[in-house]
């Protein structure tokens, strides 16, 4: 099993996220949209407190990540060979910032 971290937050590939959700969310599923947004606001959050956000700023951050997550989930190849969900979730914050 293969261990990194991000920022405080230690991952796992165990937990790395399942295809079947984000096929889930491309098909628009409330459920699926529910459990992204559980799953990755504290990321993003501590993702943008590390970029320099300020704390009023972060459920802004959040937002448009999300929805530019929502308008742009078809593309995400999810194959392996380009990168994992966390690290496309990451380039879209960091662009969002």
């Amino acid at each position: 099993m293969t261990e990194f971290f991000l920022g405080r937050f230690s991952m796992t590939s165990s937990n790395a996220t399942r295809y079947s959700l984000i096929q889930s969310a491309r098909s628009q599923s409330p459920t699926a949209w529910e459990q992204l947004v559980h799953i990755y606001t504290p990321l993003i959050q501590a993702w943008g407190r590390r970029l320099g956000c300020q704390s009023d700023e972060v459920d802004d951050l959040v937002q448009d990540v999300f929805q530019s997550v929502a308008s742009s989930i078809n593309s995400f190849r999810g194959d392996g060979v380009t990168g994992s969900f966390r690290g496309w979730l990451w380039r879209i914050t960091y662009r969002k910032w």
